[in-house]
C-alpha cells in the first residue's frame, strides 16, 4: 500500500474539518461578544495602520488587563 494521502485520508480529513467548523460555530453563537471584540480589534487596525500588528495587538489587548484590574 502506498504512503501518499488518498481518498480515505481526505474523506477523514473533510469530515474532521467540517466537525471543527461545526464547533467553532458553536462557541462563537454562545459567545457573541467575541464577534464584536474581533471587529473592534480589526477596526482599530484598519485606523491606526500599525507596521507590527503583533507589537500592536499586544498593546491593544493589555489595555483591557490594565481596565479590569
Amino acid at each position: 500500500m502506498e504512503d501518499s494521502f488518498n481518498l480515505i485520508d481526505k474523506n477523514n480529513l473533510d469530515e474532521e474539518t467540517t466537525n471543527i467548523k461545526n464547533e467553532n460555530m458553536k462557541y462563537m453563537e454562545s459567545h457573541p461578544e467575541l464577534k464584536d471584540l474581533l471587529n473592534d480589534f480589526i477596526s482599530s487596525i484598519l485606523l491606526h495602520t500599525p507596521d507590527d500588528i503583533f507589537k500592536y495587538a499586544n498593546e491593544y489587548f493589555s489595555n483591557f488587563k490594565k481596565k479590569t484590574n
